[in-house]
């Protein structure tokens, strides 16, 4: 058969086996030391997704996924007086040098972007709320005051409603944004700003990618501990010391050559996936510990060779295992089907790991095996485990094959399916939380996101596009009515905060035009109005300013939510 030919092939050239494999996985672990350890967002998201297929066109013109989100509080008093926006002005100058920063997009009370608008007989003025410089004067400080009262762009948006707390929004630029760097460097900045009276809070994507790597030695030491759990365990149910060493052994050799051959294809390992690491190793050690049971099996069945009874062992196993791996591997690759390039990353990795353990784990098994010398499998240290587990089985064999238990036992179980199936269909989709599920809920973050949430309703940001068919159509008045009746309907809903467009930056200008007369705050009646008010509310702006509401043609617009 071709088993006991494969099984006599491999026991007879187990030496040049076991180098080669030796040999690989000390090849393997050079690649494998390599592998970028990583979190890619757009990786966390369904490509074929419409929503998804909008987001990549347009996210470097209307948003982007990597906002960080500043809230600087204080503890008595409102945010206008010295010592808070000192702390402002600080931060938002500071944040211009972190790595991979869009300088353009930092956006707080101290940046030239925030103005206020007035009428004068010279026309339309704007100019910057708090730029160059810090007030100065009772009558500065008046004055901001009343320009952030004034300003529904920054009312409410930026500065909360009770005055009592500001946030500084600062993006970056995605394809170079390293966030094992950015996140220490904004922490290091923070520091430097935080003062009794003040809190300084922080969110954003950057901020949680850069936890989860400030989190991964605690990962590792976590890992450890589950290792030894499994090797107490291993010990209980084996009596020897290689009933321990076997299979975690064939774990991590075939963790090994999947790393190693991940990082050759150019696979990423993702801190989120390294629990599926944990499964495919599971299922490593249950094949070693079944190759040590049916090797133990054929020596208490009178072979008193360990070559012999292991070369038994493999031409019995050889045919089911590799059916079983293939299965394995199969049931993970059916996973790469799903759109999430995460989930085809792992899919593809665990396929990986599984195949490898054919050759680490059902053919360097038997072979380590066929040098053993020593113990029979009668002389084990059994803990007493043997016994207890016959008396478990016999006690299961008597329930199930008794007519009156096995009646209750499948009752007992179609009610349990019942209730579950019942339960499910109340499961939460998604996050049920403010903040990350990733985090427990006690975690500094998610006590961040919950503060600023409870100041500034809808802290996570999206943006419907509205797409054009030729240029200047966003100055078309009846689009920019109905993006305002679009936005009347979206702020209706409970979920979201606030919204801004286009619409919330002519509507003002036209207002102020008009002597302040609240009766003109709305769009102008034509496109070269509506082209005038814009003009002039950008005048004297800086590149970037009207990014977040239109492209540079005004083809192409975006509702902030």
């Amino acid at each position: 058969m071709f088993s006991q030919r494969v099984a006599s092939f491999c026991l007879t050239h187990r030496l040049k086996i076991i180098l080669f494999t030796l040999i690989g996985t000390i090849i393997m672990s050079f690649f494998a030391s390599r592998l970028e350890v990583k979190t890619i967002f757009n990786d966390l998201l369904p490509t074929n997704h419409s929503y998804i297929q909008v987001n990549d066109e347009f996210k470097t013109t209307f948003g982007s996924a990597n906002i960080v989100t500043l809230m600087i509080e204080t503890e008595q008093g409102d945010i206008f007086q010295p010592a808070v926006l000192s702390a402002v002005k600080g931060l938002s100058d500071d944040l211009r040098y972190i790595d991979a920063v869009n300088q353009f997009q930092i956006i707080s009370l101290a940046s030239k972007k925030m103005k206020a608008y007035t009428a004068s007989s010279e026309g339309i003025e704007s100019r910057p709320i708090m730029w160059p410089g810090l007030p100065q004067t009772a009558a500065d400080y008046q004055r901001l005051r009343q320009d952030v009262m004034q300003s529904p762009l920054v009312l409410g948006t930026y500065i909360s409603r009770d005055l009592q707390s500001t946030l500084i929004t600062v993006d970056f630029i995605e394809h170079k944004i390293n966030y094992e760097n950015v996140y220490p460097q904004i922490n290091e900045i923070i520091a430097r700003y935080q003062a009794p009276g003040i809190k300084i809070r922080v969110i954003g994507q950057p901020i949680l990618s850069g936890i989860l790597f400030e989190l991964l030695p605690e990962t590792l030491t976590i890992t450890a501990y589950i290792v030894a759990a499994v090797a107490i365990i291993l010990l209980l149910a084996s009596g020897t010391l290689r009933g321990v060493l076997l299979p975690l052994l064939a774990a991590a050799t075939s963790g090994i050559w999947a790393l190693g051959v991940s990082q050759l294809i150019g696979i990423n390992l993702d801190p989120l996936g390294i629990v599926i690491a944990f499964l495919i190793a599971a299922r490593a050690i249950s094949h070693a510990v079944q190759i040590n049971l049916a090797f133990d099996t054929e020596k208490l069945a009178g072979i008193k060779s360990s070559k012999e009874a292991a070369r038994i062992t493999l031409a019995r196993l050889f045919r089911p295992g590799t059916l079983g791996l293939i299965t394995d591997a199969g049931g993970i690759l059916v996973v790469t089907l799903a759109p999430i390039p995460l989930l085809q990353k792992a899919a593809l990795m665990g396929a990986i790991w599984v195949g490898s353990m054919l050759l680490c784990n059902m053919i360097m098994n038997p072979i380590l095996l066929s040098w053993l010398k020593g113990k029979t499998p009668e002389d084990h240290f059994s803990f007493g485990l043997k016994k207890l587990m016959a008396v478990f089985l016999s006690w299961c064999g008597r329930i199930t094959t008794h007519k009156v238990s096995a009646v209750a036992v499948l009752i007992v179980s179609i009610v349990l399916l019942l209730s579950s199936v019942n339960a499910a269909l109340d499961l939460t989709i998604g996050d049920a939380k403010a903040g990350s599920p990733l985090l427990w809920s006690e975690h500094k973050y998610n006590q961040h996101d919950s503060a600023i949430s409870q100041r500034f309703p809808g802290n996570e940001h999206m943006f419907v596009v509205v797409k054009g068919f030729d240029r200047d159509a966003m100055k078309h008045p009846e689009v920019l009515r109905n993006i305002s009746r679009l936005q009347q309907e979206i702020e209706s809903l409970p979920e979201v905060g606030s919204t801004s467009s286009l619409a919330d930056v002519i509507r003002p200008i036209n207002m102020l035009l008009n002597e302040g007369n609240p009766r003109f705050y709305k769009i102008g009646d034509d496109n070269a109005v509506n082209a005038e008010l814009l003009y002039l509310a950008l005048a004297g702006s800086d590149p970037g300013d009207i990014d977040r509401f239109s492209d540079f043609q005004y083809k192409n617009g975006a509702i902030q939510l």
